[in-house]
């Protein structure tokens, strides 16, 4: 818990608020900041905290840093056997500068005060809102603000695509924020955020080209719902999810080359689909799986599919590289092989386990969404290792024990 005022409590708790707000606010433009901002904010401000309160703040728990530590030190150990070691040792040390410094903003948000996080409620569902507001308007005008701010004129065809990252930490922050906002005691303000959650969600939803984003609000919404009749006195169901997760990651590259062609089949002739690039997808995630079975013990080392020339007949996916496999199962797998698959299968279970142990029955209807629909970007859009990413995901889990903490009486997250 946060120790006694001093004269700069007050700007310690707006400034801190603030800038989250703020970051949130531009990262439909600048998703990039989002790779360094929440992991420098919450070092600075933890380091900070003994100055402003006199006191030392808690420890981040050990568990945080053995992960973080696994992760990073994984993709350094790999340059042993990596086609490009260094490139694997470059990619373990980005890691540990994105994981280690996040700990410490997910560890402010845990002893953070429940009245300070009622006091500041509505800031990050208002800049959460205003993100909303924004890509809805680029989406329904064509990006006028995107073209007037690169220089692109009327004449020039862009793709919404390109405000698919913004549209990614909408969709992420924007469950944490509905949480937020039924603490607010102001009601004229709480309508206000409602209903433009709920128009900018729906504007977005209908329009936008990632199809991950639809995806993780559709999964955040089903286990939403899910949590309603499996609370986390049931254990068991609970551990059954991380087997059926676990199950899932396990057998990933299986699963794919099984299905590949039906599914194929599928997104040709899906209008859903193939609005966005899902026979793409499809076709990267076959090849990669084969390529897998060829090392399927170790893999190949961080970064692998940067440096590897796929066997592929380019049906739709019009190249035999690719940055990475757009799915963390797959490459968990084509990297460190069923060992990184394991650790992956370990890493999720650990989280449904903490989530079950560390939050009341009304929390975990919050918390575990979000967490399945940061799994869902992470299995469907995006390299796993992308700072952005990364730092989108400590972003999403401070705000949410924000959340948490500001509708809460109970000491579940004290």
């Amino acid at each position: 818990m946060m120790h006694t005022s001093t004269k700069f409590s007050t700007w310690f708790y707006g400034l801190f608020f603030g800038l989250i707000a703020a970051l949130i606010i531009v990262a439909a433009l600048a998703p990039r900041l989002l790779a360094f901002a929440p992991s420098a904010i919450g070092l600075i401000f933890f380091g900070a905290y003994s100055f402003v309160f006199k006191a030392k703040p808690l420890s981040p728990r050990k568990s945080a840093f053995i992960w973080a530590l696994l992760i990073s030190g994984m993709a350094i150990v790999s340059a042993l056997w990596a086609i490009e070691a260094n490139t694997a040792i470059e990619r373990g040390t980005k890691l540990a500068t994105v994981l280690l410094p996040g700990i410490f903003l997910v560890a402010l948000a845990l002893q953070m005060p429940k009245h300070i996080c009622r006091k500041y409620a509505a800031w990050f569902p208002a800049a959460v809102c205003i993100l909303g507001a924004f890509i809805s308007f680029e989406l329904l005008f064509d990006l006028p603000v995107f073209r007037a701010i690169k220089g692109y004129g009327a004449d020039v065809k862009l793709m919404d695509y390109l405000l698919n990252r913004g549209t990614a930490v909408y969709c992420l922050l924007a469950l944490p924020s509905l949480l937020l906002m039924s603490s607010l005691t102001n009601k004229k303000l709480k309508i206000v955020l409602y209903l433009v959650m709920a128009l900018t969600i729906g504007v977005i939803m209908t329009l936008t080209f990632s199809q991950s984003s639809q995806l993780a609000v559709i999964g955040a919404i089903l286990f939403f719902g899910l949590v309603y009749f499996l609370p986390p006195e049931r254990k068991y169901a609970w551990w059954c999810l991380s087997g059926v997760i676990s199950v899932l990651i396990l057998s990933a590259p299986f699963v794919v080359m099984g299905v590949y062609d039906f599914m194929l089949g599928v997104a040709e002739t899906s209008t859903w689909l193939s609005k966005g690039a899902g026979s793409e997808r499809l076709e990267i995630w076959d090849f990669v799986s084969r390529k897998i079975m060829e090392n399927p013990l170790y893999g190949f080392g961080a970064e692998a599919t940067r440096s590897i020339t796929f066997d592929t007949q380019q049906l739709h996916y019009p190249s035999d590289t690719v940055l990475h496999p757009h799915n963390f199962a797959l490459q968990l797998w084509i990297e460190y092989g069923v060992i990184g698959a394991a650790m992956g299968a370990a890493f999720c279970a650990y989280m449904i386990e903490t989530i079950r142990r560390s939050f009341t029955a009304k929390q975990a209807r919050f918390v575990l969404p979000v967490f399945v629909a940061a799994l869902s970007l992470a299995a469907t859009g995006y390299g796993l290792w992308q700072g952005w990413l990364l730092g989108l995901f400590m972003l999403a889990m401070a705000v949410t024990v924000i959340a948490v903490r500001a509708t809460s009486d109970d000491a579940a997250t004290s």
